[in-house]
């Protein structure tokens, strides 16, 4: 149970920053797939293009492969910046317990300040994270799109 104020304010911050970072996470999990469905993709055309490099297609055919080369390589390319972390920030240990004094309480409640600004900090990073996000699924999504026309071409 809660004894003070400041006790209830630090459990508070620590657990709205554990719940942003949990958003952050889970975005990191699914550029991660991203990525490695992509890498999977990436040397199967690669090869389509190469078996097919000599044969007498037109070059309208090849066109949509490499444009979905393209656009599997860019959606990796913001993956990885949803996965980077020069953003996440962090606090600062030694400096913040060179500030604490001896009285607990008052301690208590300036680091949860800290982990709140913490948070922001956290938060901001997934606000960043969600757009690359957001970028590298379109990409993603586009090269897919791109590989079935391919894949239709090659047929008709």
């Amino acid at each position: 149970m809660v004894e003070t104020l400041e006790d209830w304010m630090y459990d508070f911050a620590w657990k709205g920053r554990e719940v942003a970072q949990q958003r952050n996470d889970r975005l990191d999990t699914k550029a991660m797939n991203i990525v490695n469905f992509s890498s999977l993709l990436i040397p199967i055309i690669t090869g389509i293009l190469l078996f097919f490099a000599d044969k007498p297609f037109s070059p309208y055919i090849r066109v949509p492969w490499v444009i979905s080369l393209v656009l599997l390589l860019l959606s990796i390319f913001f993956a990885f910046m949803t996965i980077w972390l020069k953003d996440q920030g962090i606090i600062n240990i030694n400096y913040h317990f060179s500030k604490c004094s001896s009285d607990v309480i008052t301690e208590l409640g300036n680091s949860a300040k800290d982990i709140a600004d913490w948070q922001d900090v956290v938060l901001n990073a997934g606000i960043n994270k969600s757009l690359y996000m957001l970028i590298s699924s379109w990409l993603f999504i586009f090269a897919l799109f791109s590989i079935s026309i391919s894949s239709i071409l090659l047929f008709l």
